[in-house]
């Protein structure tokens, strides 16, 4: 089975599709640390580790250490304190586990399906889901502006 890693090893080259998204993808997140967005720190830090030799920029190593520091001298009791994040009000990691766990399948099958973009894909991929067409829909999109934030 190929790993994260060597998936991205194959398909990144400088110029390559996935090359490009993985910068525009990491782009979006250094913008959405700046304006405030705490978990954009651990997202970005997430995409480094999988790189086959990460080199972090410096608002991602300075943001780590910086979390991982106050944690050791005892400034804040959790991780989810020294990096400022929390799950929203109303979490539900069950909901959310499955959420995650089909938002890219999902995305694949849409992008390699014979089917156009309607409400017949929508409904055939839900079915295959058990989840309804306007979640398989959702699901789609959610992915899709995750490997591509600015679309």
């Amino acid at each position: 089975m190929a790993t994260i890693k060597s998936i991205i090893r194959l398909v990144t080259g400088k110029n390559s599709l996935a090359a490009m998204r993985l910068r525009n993808r990491l782009k979006w997140l250094g913008i959405r640390h700046e304006i405030g967005d705490k978990s954009a720190l651990i997202e970005a830090l997430k995409i480094y580790c999988e790189q086959e030799k990460p080199t972090l920029p410096n608002w991602v190593a300075s943001g780590v250490f910086k979390a991982i520091y106050k944690w050791r001298e005892c400034e804040f009791r959790t991780l989810d304190e020294a990096f400022a994040v929390q799950r929203p009000k109303g979490f539900r990691i069950i909901t959310e586990r499955k959420k995650r766990k089909l938002l890219f399948v999902i995305h694949a099958e849409v992008e390699f399906s014979d089917i156009k973009k309607g409400n017949e894909l929508w409904e055939d991929i839900g079915n295959k889901h058990c989840i309804s067409a306007g979640t398989a829909k959702q699901y789609f999109y959610e992915a899709e502006h995750e490997i591509n934030p600015q679309s």
